[in-house]
């Protein structure tokens, strides 16, 4: 049998444009000796939860697509997927079409691999096997939506000759493209490179189409991140799989941030450079994907900068080949404080007037919100957005600064931990080689805005990544609570649960009183602020299984914890 799976570059509400790339690849296909082409499911309209749905011009012309994709299937089965009106819904429909005539094919469905994708449809459809013609012969073939991954599907392996699953798979750096469970028949898993928007969260489908013989090793496997037609026949040899997705994180965010540009219609960036990691990533992301002439990098120092700092993030401009601006933040910090001591309060109905008083929290923030104000206007200038640099473990506890560093049109790091950061950066070593990022990655990260910050003397964030990135994660993903935290400490075993190193344990908390000191207050941070700065962030680009943003359904509520936490830290400090 030849089948070619059809992996197209898709943009949601594009419907032009989709159709067409079907039918260019439609064409393709038939000229290369392929009798059936498989798209992936709503590849008209794109893969979205979105207003769009409601429109009756949209649907419209999604259905009137049918007809295109119809004529252009002229000698060659097409199988692919759209929106059908039911019952005054609407329907996740699959769609058969060879030589002009146009029929409906029943699909089993279960949820789809990102939420809300399905929630306009109506998905239920009974379990049928359909008889393809392929070289001359019979093949029983059923078909699948959603992700059936780690699922028993209900087809009898004796009763169909091969399975095909019309949903592309998300990119997510801690899930795999596992393989149905007990199949063994040949299996098909449709692919297509698109970013789908869901509120504020966008989420990465990279492509990755693949077909399993028998045996559930790979016969054909299409690269992630870009447009292919794979041809595909059950005699050839076994090949390669994927590689794991955490070798491909730079990559996958280096195709995100091009796509989410293009969504925009901007392609100028412009990136507050501190000389930390963070921000070194952003830099190296956004220039190999819009190219150095459209990147400005910024550094803001300010008297609590050090030259180790300065001198890195000229040295990444400078090895980027971007564009590069000083601009230093003192004057203009200093000259705000100075209103607020110079300028009084007066009180409503009379009485003493008072000033208001910026203690050394409050200067931290207001220089954070001077870097913001100044990488706004530059990016006013230099035509684009700017970008917000933060990472998972900042977010989860809300340590970013109300309309400052919490600033930026897209967050593309805004779902890793910072080992992950530091990750993403070693593999953009192997592009910039000249750059200074082993350098960066080997200093401890600071925010340098007090001199309690002092990279000069080795100190920076109140953030101890290497333990807090695992402490964060645990309660992120794996919703575990102070009570968990503290029980294991107890026990000894903390560290083997949530997988960082035991001396990251033992080698930053002297005594029982601060360990639980810590937890509190970083829970706190995590359930209160922290909330509500998320709630605030930019748009963020998924890379894991567990984004804060519109899939996380958080909601601002009291900060608890709980009885045995309480009761467990009393005994600990007591006995």
């Amino acid at each position: 049998m030849t089948i070619a799976i059809a992996q197209p570059e898709i943009y949601a509400g594009d419907l032009r444009r989709n159709t067409q790339t079907i039918i260019t690849m439609i064409s393709a296909a038939r000229d290369i000796g392929a009798e059936i082409i498989v798209f992936p499911e709503l590849v008209v309209s794109g893969l979205m939860p979105s207003d769009n749905f409601c429109r009756d011009d949209f649907i419209n012309d999604c259905e009137a697509a049918n007809q295109q994709i119809a004529a252009a299937a002229d000698g060659i089965t097409v199988i692919y997927g759209n929106i059908r009106r039911i019952d005054g819904g609407l329907e996740n429909a699959c769609f058969m079409a060879v030589d002009g005539e146009l029929g409906r094919l029943e699909v089993l469905s279960c949820n789809s691999a990102i939420n809300g994708v399905y929630t306009p449809f109506n998905c239920s459809s009974d379990l049928k096997i359909y008889n393809l013609m392929l070289n001359g012969k019979v093949c029983r073939t059923g078909f699948l939506t959603g992700d059936w991954r780690n699922q028993q599907t209900p087809f009898n392996n004796n009763d169909i000759d091969l399975l095909i699953n019309l949903s592309p798979l998300p990119f997510t750096i801690d899930s795999d493209d596992a393989p149905l469970m007990g199949q063994k028949r040949p299996y098909i898993q449709s692919g297509c490179c698109q970013l789908v928007a869901k509120g504020k969260t966008y989420h990465l489908v990279a492509g990755g189409a693949y077909m399993l013989d028998m045996q559930g090793k790979p016969i054909a496997v299409a690269p992630r991140f870009r447009e292919k037609l794979l041809l595909c026949n059950l005699n050839d040899p076994t090949c390669d799989f994927l590689p794991p997705r955490l070798e491909q994180l730079s990559e996958a965010m280096i195709w995100a941030i091009r796509n989410f540009c293009i969504s925009i219609n901007v392609n100028h960036v412009t990136i507050g450079i501190s000389g930390g990691i963070d921000s070194a990533l952003a830099a190296c992301l956004y220039t190999q994907a819009l190219g150095n002439d459209n990147v400005l990098l910024i550094s803001m120092p300010s008297k609590y900068s050090s030259d180790i700092t300065r001198n890195l993030a000229e040295g990444m401009a400078r090895s980027l080949q971007t564009n590069y601006l000083v601009m230093p933040m003192q004057q203009a910090f200093e000259y705000l404080v100075s209103q607020f001591m110079r300028t009084s309060v007066k009180r409503a109905g009379g009485g003493t007037d008072w000033t208001i008083t910026l203690n050394q929290a409050a200067q931290e923030n207001v220089q954070a919100r001077e870097r913001a104000r100044i990488l706004a206007a530059a990016a006013a200038g230099f035509g684009g957005i700017f970008t917000c640099n933060g990472n998972k473990a900042e977010s989860t506890v809300g340590y970013a600064t109300f309309y400052g560093d919490l600033s930026g049109a897209f967050a593309v790091a805004g779902d890793l931990w910072k080992h992950q950061v530091y990750a993403a950066s070693k593999q953009m070593e192997k592009i910039y080689t000249d750059a200074p990022l082993a350098e960066i990655a080997a200093i401890r990260p600071s925010a340098e805005l007090s001199a309690a910050q002092s990279v000069e003397r080795g100190l920076g964030d109140p953030i101890i990544y290497e333990y807090h990135d695992y402490l964060f994660a645990s309660w992120v993903e794996q919703k575990n609570t102070p009570s968990d935290i503290l029980r294991w400490y107890s026990e000894g075993t903390l560290a083997e649960h949530i997988g960082c190193e035991p001396s990251s344990v033992t080698n930053n908390f002297a005594t029982t009183a601060d360990f639980c000191a810590d937890i509190e207050f970083w829970w706190k941070a995590y359930r209160g602020i922290g909330v509500a700065k998320r709630q605030q962030a930019p748009p963020g680009l998924v890379l894991s299984r567990f984004p804060f943003g519109d899939d996380s359904g958080e909601n601002q509520a009291a900060i608890y914890l709980g009885e045995e936490y309480l009761k467990l830290k009393n005994y600990l400090l007591n006995r």
